[in-house]
């Protein structure tokens, strides 16, 4: 659940609602404090085990002028071993909210 901060200068009642989501909800709650661009890929080269860590590439394909493509890497992820699992969960629909900010 992506939770967005309300404009408020009480910290402790944003807690408190951030702290009730949580409860109920199986998802992690997060929010943005400023604007992360999403980024496009085309695949993922082989993960690579850090140890407790695991390291995911993340890639666009482009094709030149040829029509050869051009793989470009575009983001790496390094996570714990843990919560990679839940790369894999079933995808929720984008709430109104992050719909209307284009967030996906």
């Amino acid at each position: 659940m992506l939770a967005v901060r309300p404009d408020s200068p009480d910290v402790e009642q944003w807690e408190d609602t951030k702290m009730t989501d949580a409860a109920n909800s199986e998802e992690p709650t997060a929010y943005e404090p400023m604007p992360v661009p999403d980024t496009f890929v085309t695949g993922v080269l082989p993960i690579e085990d850090l140890g407790g860590l695991l390291r995911v590439t993340l890639y666009a394909d482009a094709h030149d002028q040829r029509g050869a493509v051009d793989r470009r890497i575009v983001s790496r992820l390094i996570l714990p071993r843990d919560a990679f699992a839940s790369l894999t969960r079933k995808p929720r629909p984008a709430s109104p909210l992050e719909s209307a900010a284009g967030v996906h």
